[in-house]
């Protein structure tokens, strides 16, 4: 491990190259990118056990994964349901809401129940038929724009119909993988109403407001507030990666589509928020069928020319939005984040809870009402997602403009984050 880097060679500025590599790879990372040994171990024995790669591609924000890092994206001639991860179809959507920073803040002691109840009180209302749960896996979203009657009106579906239908073709794919068949979700289906859809997830995994810092967008006004939401497929997606088949996987990233719908509706309905224009959503643990070939994501963003790039920090660092340039040589594949600088048991015991402290995180409990103990072990839950357990993510949104992978357009502040 101690001279695992020495593997690594400088080939320009933005990339680098594993020393006998079996396959064609390249690693995104200019000089000031850390990168860490394990994750390179990690690459390095991947590379000599998996059979049928054509090319590999790692992105500035990659660190050690579970066999495989996260931030790789390869081009094989077999599908390899590992390269894309267990949270299947795990991605990003983003919001322009269109209300100042400056109310959101002054406004948090209402606001901030509010959300609670919504996504952890018994809020969420998402009641669907048998039906309709079979056609959001068969079909994403498509299937339940054509299983939702307008009548259906209960709990989220009146904001499904107002904002669904309008932002469908700004959502990769339009949000559908269609497959031929559902089978292992049977009990999902048959649940008229469950804790999987609406449901933020673990880990990384966030529902954040931020104030718009900056943009080249004039549609994204900086001041303004943008919503930015960060999750899978939670457990459908756990199930589907046992099974390893192309319908399986697209059944769970069809769910993930629709995860993040509804945490997108939950949040506008929390706030009263009349308009909402989504940006884009777009999965980042996916598998694109390329012909004879496939294409595999796991950790990285889609990047073909013009295409948004949601590139989220951590909590209490900026965010991104960036435009994609289509770049080849890197797949069309961009980074997905900053990527984590340390494990999260690594962050819980070393980090100091000061990190924390200027950071505004909704939980499922209140921390102001329980006893100290408890406020404590929660507060060292969170330290694994501080800002301290994360790479800098300038050095790789540089590494991004320099290598010609994408282009800035706006950047974010946490205003508050809401975390599961």
């Amino acid at each position: 491990m101690r001279n695992i880097k020495t593997k690594l060679r400088r080939e320009s500025p933005t990339t680098l190259t594993l020393v006998n590599s079996p396959a064609p790879l390249t690693i995104f990372a200019n000089n000031q990118v850390l990168i860490e040994g394990n994750a390179v171990k990690e690459l390095w024995d991947m590379m000599q056990c998996t059979e049928g790669i054509r090319k590999v591609v790692i992105t500035p924000d990659f660190h050690k994964g579970a066999g495989i890092p996260v931030g790789t994206t390869i081009l094989a001639d077999r599908l390899l349901p590992k390269a894309i991860g267990n949270d299947i179809g795990c991605g990003m959507r983003l919001h322009y809401l269109g209300i100042r920073a400056s109310e959101i803040r002054s406004s948090l002691d209402v606001i901030i129940p509010k959300l609670r109840h919504m996504f952890f009180e018994g809020g969420r209302n998402i009641a669907m038929t048998p039906e309709q749960r079979g056609s959001l896996l068969r079909d994403g979203l498509v299937g339940l724009l054509d299983t939702v009657p307008q009548r259906q009106m209960e709990g989220q579906w009146a904001s499904f119909h107002k904002f669904a239908y309008r932002d469908a073709d700004r959502v990769e794919q339009l949000g559908s993988t269609p497959t031929k068949e559902v089978k292992g979700f049977e009990d999902f289906i048959q649940t008229v109403r469950d804790s999987q859809i609406g449901s933020i997830g673990g880990g990384n995994h966030f529902v954040e407001l931020q104030e718009i810092l900056w943009s080249h967008d004039p549609y994204l006004i900086a001041g303004d507030v943008a919503l930015m939401i960060h999750s899978g497929s939670v457990a459908i997606g756990r199930a589907a990666a046992q099974r390893e088949s192309i319908d399986s996987i697209y059944n769970a990233t069809n769910f993930a589509f629709g995860n993040r719908l509804f945490l997108a509706l939950m949040a506008i309905d929390a706030l009263e928020i009349q308009e909402a224009k989504l940006v884009y959503d777009s999965p980042h643990n996916f598998v694109w069928c390329e012909g004879d070939l496939y294409l595999h994501r796991k950790g990285a963003c889609p990047a073909r020319v013009g295409e948004p790039v949601i590139l989220p920090g951590s909590m209490g660092t900026t965010s991104y939005l960036l435009s994609g340039l289509g770049n080849d040589e890197a797949l069309c594949s961009s980074a997905h984040g900053a990527g984590r600088s340390m494990g999260r048991g690594a962050a819980s015991a070393k980090l100091d809870v000061g990190e924390l402290a200027d950071l505004t995180v909704v939980l499922p409990i209140d921390l102001t009402r329980v006893r100290r103990d408890i406020v404590e072990k929660k507060n060292r839950e969170l330290l694994q997602e501080a800002p301290g357990a994360y790479k800098r993510i300038e050095p790789v949104v540089e590494t991004l403009m320099e290598a010609g992978i994408a282009s800035p357009v706006a950047a974010f502040k946490p205003i508050l984050t809401m975390k599961a």
